[in-house]
Order: structure tokens, then C-alpha cells, then sequence
């Protein structure tokens, strides 16, 4: 199956009111959330602390580009536990169920990601591993340097300026069991949401981590050893490391181990539309991009989507006419590094009694994190990684604060500025009770919120919204929706389906900032995915032109 426009399969998947395709969750079919490596060696990350003094407000800042530096595995452990880690336990059918720090769809968690290392980080062998998210542990698929295979599948690679790669995958059973043909939305926005976790991490590390612009998607399955039937790389984060001394000793190939590729199997019996792999190969097709004067080789990829920095450095940020996207800052070299951390230490959240550790897994404490009550712009990153909960037990007793909505928009905004990549979504702010605003509808632009025309003064249209998402009537308790729309076709035009997929990863990259300010400021949040589109795009007046791709709710909770 061949998929050949993004906005086609949107247009596909999109909900219409007493037409929602029936189905029934196959309860014996359930995909697991943990992808196993039976006999593979483990090594366990070490527990780590992280700063208590560099709040999230100061990972907004642009700094300059860090010198690659030696890692060892306390720095892996780090960057891994503040990418992913474990924030909650519930039981559900006599088993442990894990919730984390990033937000999933239906708490699905699709992603995987996989270390690609070379020689020279201190306490970690060369070779590739799978990060267990729930335990702490790396699985080692290969030994040996990658870097050599991997090269060939990054364009501008040399494996004589050694890498740490971080690859990452989805799963696509896990999502398509429950959202069929419409997964790859969530794929791609859960996608982003772990991706904005990792490269904000990097920033705290003081790590020159940049998305790599492209790279060869079926290169990297094969190298991961991954069945592409069902599981796909659908990024890759290149970290710097120092030239060191002699080479590691290459890798043998795993490609043949089909006991590996097994391990993309989640459930005994899977059944899922094909679309969903198709729709995934697709997006990660890159097109040629006219002016770079990169030819591909034998085994590159073209460039495509996730040239975003060399792009906005050389267009000097500007939009195309016609084009989707929003007024902002030209994205620079160094936008999504940081300085070097103050010292590490436990975090402890104000107003509670109880020290707990934020990152990392955790047999005590970690279930016990809770957002700090009525936020604070100090409050130090690690800690709200570790308090991020998808909340929604909304209740609206009084208008959101003037104060902690202007903070909300910095947050959103410093998200826009950073994306790595170079067409983002249109930001709407629908509000319904702010202080000292009248309801109705704003778009996020980069002097601030302005009046939609014809809608500055429509009136409070959450709970029409709420209505509007599949009648989920919690939705009407939030103060305001943040709603992220897009201009499909324009971003098309240029970019084919992949256009489409950096759309919904930025999307799901600007989701996970307003997870994240929202827990800052004392606030709830929660994404949502399912709605009606053509009644989204109706309530909320947006061009038609445009699509919406995901909705957040923010607002005070019970609790």
C-alpha cells in the first residue's frame, strides 16, 4: 500500500458525528507495554539525582552551542531517566500498570528507544542497546562499535567523529490496537512528546543534541534489528562526542537474528490495518529539498523534514508565502542546547513534606509525586518531569490568574522558538474564564496572542469544544484549550507526506511544553486526540485551510 498524501489519510481518519467506526477493544489481544529480549545480557543504569536550581522557565533561554564532552553511564542514566521515566503505579487485573513522564495516547506507550554507542563512554561497552523504560535497564542487542553501519544511513557522518545516537521507534500495534486506522496520528504525537522530553534533557546536560536532519528510516530498522511490519524508526538524535584514540572493534551485523526482530511482536495474535505501516513508511520518506545541493548516495536518504536548523538559519527563519506556520524568532545553531548544570541532588517538590527522587525508576517515592500546588516559575526542571501527570479532574472555581496565563504563553511560545523542525503548527488559545479577558478565541503569534477575526469576543466555547471532542464533558471544567491546527496541503506542497509527520511531531513537541508549563504553574493538563474535525474547525472559526491536529486542556484541579 502506497500513501501519498498526509492530508488524505487526515481526511480518512477524521470523526464525523454518527458515523465513529464501531469496534470493541480485543481484551485478549491487549499489546504489552514492555518489549522483551529473552536471554539477552542487561546492564542497570545507576541511580541518579539531578539540579534542584534551573527551572524550566530557564530551559526557555537560547545559549550557545556546548563543546562535545565525555559521557559514562551516570550521564546516560540521566539523559535517559529525564526522557522517560516512571512518575506512577495503578493495578489492573492483579499486575503493576506504570504510568511515565511523557503523555501517551491512552497510556499506550508506542515509543522505543535505542542506544546506538561508540567506544569511549565510561562504563557502557560499545554497541546497541534497548532502553527498558520501566526498570531502569539496557538490554544489549549488539556488541561493537555501530557507528561505521550508521553512517551510512546519516548523511554527513563520519565514524571518525564518534556519535551517540538515540533512535527512536514506535510500535504500531500498541496504538492501532485501540485507535485502528487513525493511530498514526497518536504514533506520531506521542512521538513528539518524547522527543521534546530528550531534547530538553540534553539541554539540562549541557549535551549538543540536535534531531538529525535526515536519515535512512529502513536502514535503521535493519541495523536495529526491528520487524518493520511492525515497528519503525521514526527519529534519530545525534549527540557529539570527543575524538578518541583507537576505533572499538566494529559491530557484527544482527539482522539475521530473527529472535530479535520477534520482539516487535506485542501480542500473540495482532490484527491492525495496514494503512498504519504504510502511512508510517510514508512519513519517513524524505523528499529531495531543492537549493541544499546534496545529492544522496548509496545508501542516504534524501534531505527532507528534519533539516530544521540549517533551514531557518539559511532562510533566516522566514515563512514561504502561502505556507503554514506561525510568526516566529528564525531557529539558530544552538536553540536546543543549554550551560552546564548546577550541583545534583535530590528535588524536592514545595509544599510537601517528603523528598523523593523525580527521574529514574523507583521501588518507593516515585509514585508519590505530585504537581506543587499553585506552581511556581523557580520550581527546577527534574521535578517537574518527575510531577508531569496527564490530569483532567478539572473544576472551575475561579478564572485562571492574569499572571500564570502570561507564563503559560511564554512557556508555549519558548517551545515554538526551539523546534527542531521547519514547519510548526498554528497555536490557538481558546479561553474561557482568564482574568481580565474577555472568551473567545487567540492566535499565538510571536508578539503575543492576537484576536482571531471574528472570534475575539465569540464567547466561552469550551464547553462547545468539549461537546466537539467526542462529548467529553470534563473538558468543559478547563479554563482554556490550546488547540494546534495546520495548513496541511502548503506544508505538503514542498515536503510530500513527511510534511505531514513533522507537522504532527511538532505538535506533539509543543504538546508536551504545555504538559510540562502546566505543571509548573499548578495547573492540569491533558491532551486529546479524538474529536470532531469539521465541529473543531466550525466552533473555534478557523480558516478552512487549516486542520486541527491535537488539543490540550489546561486548568485548576480538584486535589
Amino acid at each position: 500500500m502506497k500513501v501519498v498524501s498526509g492530508r488524505a489519510y487526515h481526511r480518512l481518519t477524521a470523526y464525523e458525528r454518527g458515523r465513529l467506526p464501531g469496534h470493541r477493544l480485543a481484551w485478549d489481544r491487549q499489546p504489552a507495554v514492555v518489549k522483551d529480549y529473552p536471554g539477552r545480557p542487561m546492564v542497570a543504569l545507576p541511580p541518579v539525582g539531578f539540579a534542584v536550581s534551573r527551572p524550566l522557565m530557564d530551559m526557555c533561554r537560547p545559549a550557545a552551542v556546548p563543546a562535545p564532552r565525555s559521557l559514562n553511564l551516570n550521564d546516560i542514566a540521566r539523559l535517559l531517566r529525564l526522557t522517560v521515566s516512571v512518575t506512577g503505579r495503578a493495578s489492573f487485573g492483579g499486575g503493576d500498570f506504570h504510568y511515565r513522564s511523557v503523555a501517551s495516547a491512552g497510556a499506550l506507550y508506542p515509543c522505543e528507544i535505542y542506544l546506538l554507542a561508540p567506544d569511549g563512554i565510561e562504563g557502557l561497552a560499545a554497541g546497541i542497546y534497548n532502553y527498558r523504560q520501566e526498570e531502569g535497564k539496557l538490554t544489549a542487542l549488539a556488541a561493537g562499535d555501530p557507528l561505521p553501519a550508521a553512517a551510512k544511513l546519516l548523511p554527513g557522518a563520519d565514524p571518525e567523529h564518534p556519535e551517540l545516537l538515540l533512535a527512536v521507534s514506535v510500535i504500531f500495534y500498541r496504538t492501532a490496537w485501540k485507535y485502528h486506522q487513525r493511530a498514526n496520528r497518536y504514533l506520531l504525537l506521542d512521538t513528539g512528546h518524547l522527543l521534546e522530553n530528550l531534547l530538553l534533557g540534553a539541554r539540562f546536560l549541557d549535551l549538543p543534541a540536535l534531531l538529525a536532519d535526515c536519515f535512512a528510516a529502513a536502514g535503521f530498522d535493519e541495523l536495529l534489528a526491528v520487524d518493520p511490519e511492525r515497528e519503525g524508526t521514526l527519529a534519530v538524535v545525534r549527540v557529539p562526542l570527543p575524538v578518541a584514540g583507537e576505533p572499538a572493534m566494529e559491530m557484527k551485523p544482527v539482522v539475521s537474528d530473527a529472535a530479535l526482530r520477534a520482539a516487535s511482536r506485542m501480542a500473540a495474535r495482532e490484527e491492525f490495518d495496514p494503512l498504519v505501516a504504510a502511512m508510517h513508511r510514508a512519513g519517513v520518506d524524505f523528499p529531495a529539498v531543492p537549493g541544499r545541493g546534496h545529492e544522496p548516495g548509496a545508501g542516504e536518504s534524501p534531505p527532507g523534514v528534519w533539516a530544521a536548523v540549517e533551514k531557518c538559519v539559511v532562510a533566516g527563519g522566514a515563512e514561504a508565502p502561502g505556507e503554514a506556520g506561525i510568526g516566529r524568532e528564525p531557529i539558530m545553531p544552538g536553540d536546543r542546547q543549554i550551560r552546564s548544570a548546577p550541583n545534583e541532588t535530590i528535588s524536592k517538590i514545595p509544599g510537601r513534606a517528603k523528598t523523593v527522587p523525580v527521574s529514574g525508576v523507583c521501588s518507593t517515592g516515585a509514585a508519590d509525586v505530585s504537581p506543587p500546588s499553585g506552581g511556581s516559575m523557580e520550581i527546577d526542571y527534574p521535578t517537574v518531569i518527575g510531577a508531569r501527570r496527564s490530569r483532567r479532574n478539572f473544576v472551575r472555581r475561579e478564572p485562571l490568574d492574569a499572571a500564570r496565563y502570561e507564563a503559560l504563553l511564554m512557556y508555549l511560545e519558548a517551545g515554538l522558538r526551539t523546534l527542531p523542525l521547519p514547519q510548526v503548527p498554528d497555536i490557538f488559545i481558546v479561553h474561557g474564564a482568564v482574568e481580565g479577558l474577555a472568551p473567545g478565541v487567540a492566535r499565538l503569534c510571536a508578539d503575543g496572542p492576537q484576536p482571531v477575526p471574528g472570534m475575539a469576543d465569540a464567547g466561552d466555547l469550551v464547553p462547545l469544544l468539549a461537546h466537539a471532542c467526542l462529548d467529553q464533558q470534563w473538558l468543559a471544567g478547563a479554563v482554556l484549550h490550546v488547540l494546534l491546527a495546520a495548513d496541511i496541503a502548503a506544508v505538503e506542497r514542498p515536503w510530500g507526506p513527511s510534511g505531514y509527520a513533522a507537522l504532527t511531531l511538532a505538535a506533539g513537541m509543543l504538546g508536551q511544553w504545555a504538559y510540562l508549563a502546566a505543571t509548573a504553574l499548578g495547573l492540569g493538563c491533558c491532551g486529546i486526540g479524538a474529536f470532531y474535525d469539521r465541529e473543531v474547525t466550525t466552533v473555534t472559526g478557523l480558516p478552512e485551510n487549516l486542520a486541527p491536529l491535537y488539543l490540550l486542556a489546561v486548568g485548576s484541579c480538584k486535589g
